[in-house]
């Protein structure tokens, strides 16, 4: 009970960004205290595996299909056009973490990200740390994934049983490019288990929509083929023997 309480008043710390004058407490952010601490033999496991099929299949029906399209255009324009702000700790730190925002070209990618989140699945972009500076540049899902053990599918952990990290599968480059955690930025919003990462709701709607558009396709033909009336003529003259009488 005590420990539950402990996490409580540090979760409440956290949220208020404050800490009592004059105390050694430590200063807790909300990244530590939503870390998972592993215990016992159980370890998580990969449910679903990316498929890059099913990504490009995803792709294809948002370009074809105008509700998929119009409806996954308006969802990224409600999320993304509300106004960002920060509210606790000092007026000057607010406003540092939304210039960063900003100069990291967070702002300008999360409307790309957050398209990527509902076409794959998931949205990634690199973090880049260089002279002091950070800033971020957007990945295509279909060439992400979890590092994985060699000659197998299973995901590389460590002794904690945390990721070691990502792998980037550039086209350009015949060499992929590893990543730790901490370079990666990833926005999902649909998730089975603790590994995946992420699931595209289009997947839901692929069949149906998949169906309608060859309802459409069929339909259209047929209007075209007997819709419209025959043209019926002859070449020459009515007369048998005399076409040019």
């Amino acid at each position: 009970m005590a420990s539950k309480k402990s996490n409580w008043d540090r979760i409440l710390q956290a949220m208020n960004l404050k800490t009592k004058e004059g105390s050694s407490t430590k200063d807790y952010r909300l990244e530590e205290l939503m870390s998972t601490i592993r215990r016992g033999k159980t370890e998580a496991s990969e449910r679903l595996e990316p498929s890059e099929v099913l990504m490009r299949r995803c792709e294809l029906l948002y370009r074809l299909d105008p509700l998929i399209f119009s409806g996954i255009n308006k969802m990224t324009r409600r999320i993304t056009s509300s106004r960002i702000y920060f509210n606790g700790g000092l007026d000057n730190e607010n406003e540092r973490a939304y210039e960063f925002l900003e100069d990291s070209n967070a702002l300008a990618l999360l409307p790309h990200l957050t398209k990527d989140a509902f076409i794959y699945g998931f949205g990634v972009a690199e973090i880049n740390r260089e002279k002091g500076e950070v800033t971020l540049t957007q990945i295509d899902p279909k060439e992400f994934d979890y590092q994985r053990e060699d000659g197998t599918k299973e995901i590389a952990t460590d002794k904690n049983g945390d990721i070691l990290g990502y792998v980037w599968n550039k086209k350009s480059t015949s060499t992929p490019v590893k990543l730790k955690p901490d370079q990666v930025l990833l926005i999902r919003f649909y998730t089975l288990g603790e590994y995946c990462l992420g699931i595209s709701p289009i997947e839901t709607a692929f069949k149906t929509s998949w169906i309608k558009l060859n309802l459409e396709e069929a339909l259209g033909e047929a209007i075209f083929r007997h819709g419209f009336p025959l043209l019926k003529f002859t070449i020459g003259s009515s007369v048998p023997g005399n076409p040019y009488s």
